[in-house]
């Protein structure tokens, strides 16, 4: 079976010469809103990136790590990871202190495919079935 090519080096660049001027907005994980459309923006202020592993940070201490991202738009007008083999998205509790036990994580997984690239908290983890028919991760 071919490897296919590893693409979070080159998104992290492309993130990071786009900073402060990318897209920022709500977000959308696998077809999946987070919160209501259009209820909250995200803006992100650094990527970085580690194997295969795209890690992208936001303004309000989120993170979201991206496992084999592929196909990708990124700009100042979209945001768009077509797709990817998972993903995991950790933010802390909206209105509560920034301290651990109020970390809250989506864990999307692909073809049932373990996460082995992120190490994950005890508490707070709700695993999600990612539909590999919608776009992996877009800022709308």
């Amino acid at each position: 079976m071919e490897e296919k090519e590893n693409y979070a080096h080159e998104i992290t660049q492309k993130i990071n010469n786009l900073i402060p001027k990318i897209k920022y907005g709500t977000l959308r994980f696998y077809g999946e809103w987070f919160g209501r459309p259009m209820d909250n923006f995200h803006q992100i202020t650094k990527a970085e990136s580690k194997e295969n592993l795209l890690i992208v940070h936001f303004s309000k201490k989120e993170i979201l790590s991206i496992i084999s991202p592929e196909e990708f738009k990124i700009s100042e007008k979209e945001f768009i990871i077509k797709k990817s083999k998972g993903l995991i998205w950790q933010w802390y509790y909206y209105g509560f202190e920034v301290i651990e036990k109020n970390l809250m994580t989506y864990n999307y997984y692909v073809n049932n495919n373990k996460n082995t690239l992120v190490i994950m908290p005890e508490k707070n983890v709700t695993n999600k079935m990612a539909n590999e028919n919608e776009i992996a991760f877009e800022i709308c």
